[in-house]
């Protein structure tokens, strides 16, 4: 039964009110005491009271409801998957590689406060400027985490040693000016050498080679301080494959906790890697 978008709110119960159900309830009944006229209903109310009253019916959630509830599910899956740095817990070094809804990112992030708990100052990094914003905001209550992209790192380190740079390259000069304030950097790390205890990096499918020496030396001891990458091959910006400073074979997630059921099977066919399942709720899909 669907009583339309012009129903008076007044005989409406939706989820804010399962807390005060029986205030509603009471209410409800004052409205319609209030709409009792003295003309009898005849053979058509009655009839019209059978159908309303004795049919069956579906009573769905509202979407939102619906949408709320598989979000709290896939934040439960999504916890569940940090039990994977329980796992590698007495690795150094790690890459971490899944698909997109593996939960990389929050991984990246609790890897972050764990090491910073353990005493560590920690730099986190990306490529995406809108991801180092995501990042940055929240790790923001963690004072020994840094948290940024890497032409961000790179133009700071750079401005320290001296290096004068604008702050946005000319319009069309965009590849010319991020090669020039990573070329800045290169040269001007030593000034930034040994600055923190451990780095975390998001996104390292879209990291160059030789981008990985300068930033080991950020590292107090390059070779053997905890660096982490994680990464997605699927989601490669360049063709360049990735090569990164970290012994031993990438740990896999082969587990999709961010997307739903319905997500998962529509990308499928899209996604070149091992199988991978979802966990979470079906979901409602859209076409």
């Amino acid at each position: 039964m669907s009583l339309g978008p012009a129903a008076p709110p007044e005989i409406l119960i939706d989820a804010d009110d399962l807390g005060r159900l029986d205030r509603r309830l009471e209410e409800l009944f004052r409205y319609w005491r209030g709409k009792k006229t003295s003309t009898a209903p005849g053979g058509d109310g009655i009839r019209t009271l059978e159908q309303v009253l004795a049919n069956s019916f579906e009573l769905r959630a509202p979407l939102a409801v619906e949408l709320a509830e598989e979000e709290r599910e896939l934040l439960r899956l999504t916890e569940g998957q940090y039990r994977v740095l329980d796992v590698l817990s007495r690795q150094p070094r790690a890459a971490i590689s899944g698909c997109a809804g593996s939960g990389k990112t929050f991984l990246a992030a609790e890897k972050a406060r764990r090491l910073a708990a353990q005493g560590f100052r920690v730099l986190v990094l990306c490529f995406n400027r809108m991801l180092g914003e995501y990042l940055r905001r929240g790790l923001a209550d963690v004072p020994e985490i840094d948290a940024c992209t890497f032409d961000e790192l790179c133009l700071h380190v750079a401005r320290e040693a001296g290096i004068d740079l604008p702050d946005q390259p000319a319009p069309g000069e965009e590849g010319a000016y991020f090669r020039a304030v990573r070329a800045a950097f290169a040269d001007s790390v030593d000034t930034a050498a040994g600055r923190y205890g451990a780095i975390v990096v998001d996104e390292a499918q879209d990291f160059a080679a030789d981008w990985w020496l300068p930033l080991q030396l950020l590292l107090e001891s390059p070779d053997t301080s905890p660096l982490y990458v994680f990464f997605d091959d699927n989601q490669r910006i360049f063709p360049v494959a990735p090569s990164f400073p970290v012994p031993g074979e990438p740990f896999p997630l082969r587990v999709n906790c961010r997307n739903t059921k319905a997500i998962n099977r529509l990308v499928a066919d899209y996604y070149d890697g091992d199988p991978i399942e979802a966990l979470g709720p079906e979901g409602l899909l859209f076409r």
